[in-house]
Order: C-alpha cells, then sequence, then structure tokens
C-alpha cells in the first residue's frame, strides 16, 4: 500500500518537473528564436 502510494507521488512529481522543464526549454528557445532560429535549424539536421 505505502510503496504503490509513494509510486503515485513520484510520478506525479516526475510529471509535474517535466512539465516545467518543458516549459523552460520552449521558453529559451523562444528567447533563442528572437535572434535567428534559422541558425539553429542548420544545426539539428544531420
Amino acid at each position: 500500500m505505502t510503496k504503490k502510494l509513494y509510486q503515485t507521488i513520484r510520478i506525479e512529481v516526475l510529471a509535474i518537473h517535466s512539465e516545467s522543464l518543458l516549459t523552460s526549454v520552449s521558453d529559451l528557445k523562444g528567447e533563442i528564436g528572437q535572434f535567428g532560429d534559422a541558425d539553429l535549424d542548420k544545426d539539428e539536421e544531420p
């Protein structure tokens, strides 16, 4: 019972952290995009 509860809480915490991380990354990309998105797109291609 306790282990299951712990796993559920941990999953929720991870979800919240990954969500805020994604938000931070997209905000950062938005800021970088102001300086020039074309340069980033060239780097991402293999």
